[in-house]
């Protein structure tokens, strides 16, 4: 069952979708660097760029993210902030791109295979001052990497246009992924009950 918050944004999203508009989601991880992406980007810059394209932004933060209000605060007319508290996998397969930077989000989204565009601004800041990562950072996402908003707006249009990144994570994903052919909540089903009929 959606909660009310989810159905709502569930249903915006819809809407755009239908309207042809790319929906675009942005899906920061939780760090102590996070708030350097209000310094290096022009929201309203960006907002003509996702105007003139016809994208839609939405910014969907960590739920432990100290900047939820800064976020929310954002009002621009292609825009938009989804809670914090809504469970992305309620609405990940309404985005048609996905603008990521170190999140585990990126694994539940290869199986969407979908364009992914990088943003790690703050590489030499997350890794000395947040955490290490867990896989070669290169490795776990073989995607275009960008970290000014110049070379993301450039990027975002380049990476729709010609994905030449998914043969590559397409490798990776099947590093991660034994069945990525969508029955397996069947076969944890049936699983579990092989093992409660043989109790």
């Amino acid at each position: 069952l959606y909660t009310e918050a989810e159905l709502q944004i569930r249903s915006e999203l819809q809407h755009y979708r239908e309207a042809d508009k790319k929906c675009i989601f942005y899906t920061p991880t939780f760090r102590d660097s996070e708030d350097i992406f209000l310094k290096i980007m022009n929201m309203e810059q960006f907002n003509r760029f996702l105007m003139e394209n016809n994208y839609m932004l939405f910014s969907k933060l960590h739920i432990k993210s100290k900047l939820k209000q800064e976020f929310a605060d954002i009002k621009y007319s292609n825009i938009r902030y989804i809670d914090a508290n809504v469970d992305p996998a309620t609405i990940l397969e309404f985005a048609d791109m996905l603008i990521v930077d170190y999140s585990s989000i990126y694994l539940d989204y290869m199986m969407l295979d979908r364009p992914v565009v990088a943003f790690p601004f703050d590489y030499e800041e997350y890794l000395s001052n947040s955490r290490e990562c867990y896989f070669e950072y290169e490795e776990y996402m073989p995607e275009l990497k960008v970290k000014t908003m110049s070379e993301l707006m450039s990027g975002i249009k380049q990476v729709f246009e010609n994905d030449i990144y998914k043969d590559k994570r397409h490798i990776r994903r099947n590093y991660h992924f034994e069945d990525i052919d969508g029955n397996s909540s069947e076969r944890l089903y049936r699983a579990i009950k092989k093992i409660l009929d043989n109790i």
